[in-house]
């Protein structure tokens, strides 16, 4: 992936490759010889081929001058969302074992909180590795920092790297209510963004929005792709993704041409009066959780002249692996029950199979498997985890298949429908959650007894509802408390909107949970 962008820095060395809301503009050259720099300061600090790179800024020229460079020592970069809370933090960090973290002044208090609490497999001096020393932290806002990279070559280190060697770490929910790494190589990256611009053709005068928290794979693409096609990024404010009105003004005065929603924040976006100004948005894309027909048709009839793109994938699988055009409704072309999430990129097969692992006809509903070149490699360090959802091909020997916990079907016009989770992780916002993760926290609560996580929609959107019970002879924890509580454990993301205290769990005769007899959640 690194190789790409090096080719487009000296192919137009002096355009604008990033810029900010506080003025600042790097151009390729300045952008790829300081990530230069950057690699080989790495490099000194022991960073090698397959090492983890900890990713812990906030959205910044530092951050795509970080994730470059770790690229560039041919290490995978894993990124550390400053607005995780310090448990999920504190066991990527355990799980995945970088070698450093990357930080910068906004987030330093929190990574030296974090480094001092965890060992990793570097010692920062570049003699090797120990499990019994702090992970070294480099602070690309130190001023003495600064000066070190001045000394170091603009030129790329030296480094041999095979497509299938890792390029990130992205952790997602497990079914044990803890998160894992899923490991993501060259190859799939490189395939992705290739893929990408083959079918929607970014120029030099387009402004990509990286708008996108970096530990959510879109993210991949919104820095990736830009940069070996010669167009420009634009950084959004840290927060400021979550502000329809900032993000409109943003898009109106920076010249946007191509940003993502996931369809949650879409529909704010849409409803936002200043939206129907965004007229240089030539390219929308969505995903992450299900695009409805509300959405497409709210989408063409407030920004006709754009295009809206519906992507399906999940992170063991590089971003995304089908793709599909939306288009207005017309009365020769009525809008469809459901919006497909379409057809296979380059690379990638899409396989719907029922429970014996044959194919299943049109139109009959099936577990959607992946397979191809955007295979994620597995689970980090964890690999019975990862022989059980990377499974054998049924008919191709010696590849694998991953089963994502999708149900979907193939339509009679040769798209596919994404028609839900088979298990039970919830999809909020974009991001799956594991009710179990969530339960898992509440339970650290000492008067919890049993929990249930569910999801509930109203308005057309979807939140997460946990219910619960207490112990005898203790008092029950108000919504607010719980709240509290949850905020030193979970993800911003993963604490439920609805909090709802019940005497007792409603039970079928086998003793499981009667959702149906669930009541109506409580709003906190």
């Amino acid at each position: 992936m690194h190789e790409l962008i090096a080719a487009q820095a000296a192919a137009t060395p002096d355009a604008i490759a990033v810029t900010d809301e506080h003025g600042t503009q790097l151009t390729y050259r300045q952008l790829d010889q300081r990530a230069n720099q950057l690699a080989h300061h790495l490099t000194t600090h022991g960073v090698t081929t397959e090492d983890v790179i900890g990713i812990h800024l906030e959205r910044s020229p530092h951050l795509i001058t970080a994730l470059l460079a770790t690229l560039k020592t041919g290490a995978a970069y894993l990124p550390l969302d400053p607005d995780y809370p310090p448990a999920r933090l504190t066991h990527m960090t355990t799980t995945s074992q970088p070698t450093l973290i990357l930080t910068h002044h906004p987030t330093h208090t929190t990574a030296t909180t974090l480094t001092t609490n965890n060992t990793g497999t570097g010692t920062g001096d570049g003699e090797g590795a120990t499990n019994n020393t702090p992970i070294p932290l480099i602070n690309l806002d130190d001023a003495a920092v600064d000066a070190l990279l001045d000394q170091h070559p603009t030129t790329p280190p030296t480094v041999h790297l095979t497509p299938d060697n890792a390029a990130y770490i992205l952790y997602t929910s497990g079914s044990t209510g803890t998160p894992k790494g899923a490991l993501n190589t060259h190859a799939a990256f490189t395939n992705r963004i290739t893929w990408m611009q083959n079918t929607y053709h970014l120029t030099p005068t387009d402004r990509v929005l990286f708008k996108t928290p970096i530990g959510f794979d879109v993210s991949g693409w919104e820095w990736t792709w830009p940069l070996t096609t010669g167009a420009r990024i634009h950084l959004l404010p840290p927060g400021a993704h979550r502000n329809p009105t900032h993000l409109t003004h943003t898009i109106q005065k920076h010249h946007i041409t191509v940003c993502h929603f996931v369809p949650a924040m879409l529909t704010h976006f849409l409803t936002h009066p200043h939206t129907p100004n965004c007229t240089t948005l030539t390219h929308v894309i969505a995903s992450g959780e299900e695009l409805t027909t509300h959405h497409t048709h709210t989408f063409h009839t407030t920004l006709p002249t754009t295009q809206l793109h519906n992507l399906y994938g999940p992170t063991e699988a590089a971003i995304d692996v089908t793709h599909h055009t939306t288009t207005p409704t017309t009365p020769t072309q009525p809008q469809p029950a459901r919006i497909p999430i379409g057809t296979p990129i380059t690379g990638a097969e899409i396989h719907i199979l029922d429970d014996h692992h044959h194919p299943t006809p049109p139109g009959i509903p099936g577990h959607l498997h992946i397979g191809g070149t955007p295979l994620a490699r597995g689970y980090h360090h964890q690999p019975a985890l990862t022989a059980q959802h990377f499974t054998p091909h049924p008919t191709q020997p010696g590849t694998r298949l991953y089963k994502t916990g999708d149900l979907a079907r193939h339509t009679p016009h040769g798209t596919i429908e994404y028609l839900g989770r088979t298990d039970h992780q919830l999809k909020i916002n974009g991001q799956r959650i594991e009710p179990a993760e969530i339960n898992t926290a509440l339970h650290t609560h000492p008067a919890i007894h049993h929990t249930h996580t569910t999801t509930h929609t109203t308005h057309n959107t979807t939140h997460l509802a946990t219910y619960y019970t207490t112990h005898p002879n203790t008092t029950p924890p108000t919504p607010q408390q719980l709240r509290t509580h949850l905020t030193h454990h979970l993800h911003p993301t993963h604490i439920p909107t609805y909090l709802t205290h019940l005497p007792h769990l409603p039970q079928h005769p086998n003793g499981k949970i009667n959702t149906h007899q669930l009541p109506t959640p409580t709003h906190t």
